[in-house]
């Protein structure tokens, strides 16, 4: 009985190594994966980057950069929104930016509140983030509700008309 006891033990924890080594290895995987690498067997192999891939992150680490300007003070919410526009102008015809997912009463407003959600995602653990949080928020409540109150302009319309024999 102690025998069946012990070997059911050494059973048990092999499993258990097996398992770990098992859930590591997934990870390692996953982590190659992220970095453009397939698993093909017992080897691996690199694959091409793709390109569009490629833009849709060189523009997500453009607006990072842009919101921790603001978050620092660096520059102000209207030029954010504006250095956002720039960038999402930048995208080519078939990766279009999309602002829809936001609210706002404008495409103004709805670039504010895309720069306010980059700024909430890096402040994400920081100690200070509350804080900095409720600056950002006042900063945007304030611009939205100027942009609100502003009406848009109206191109003139005062063409001239030729006058009629």
């Amino acid at each position: 009985m102690r025998n069946l006891i012990i070997a059911t033990s050494g059973v048990t924890i092999l499993l258990a190594i097996l398992a770990g080594i098992t859930v590591r290895g997934f990870y390692l995987m996953q982590e190659n994966l992220n970095q453009g690498e397939r698993d093909v067997g017992f080897t691996r192999e690199v694959l091409p980057r793709d390109p569009d891939i490629e833009i849709m992150k060189r523009c997500a680490e453009a607006k990072n950069q842009v919101a921790g300007e603001w978050i620092n003070g660096e520059i102000t919410l209207p030029e954010a929104a504006e250095e956002y526009r720039t960038i999402n102008a930048s995208r080519p015809p078939h990766l279009p930016a999309s602002l829809k997912g936001y609210p706002g009463n404008s495409e103004e407003e709805r670039l504010c509140r895309q720069v306010m959600m980059y700024a909430e995602f890096i402040l994400r653990g920081r100690s200070d983030a509350k804080a900095v949080l409720a600056r950002l928020e006042s900063e945007l409540e304030t611009y939205v509700a100027k942009i609100r109150s502003t009406p848009p302009s109206v191109p003139s319309s005062r063409a001239t008309v030729p006058a009629i024999d």
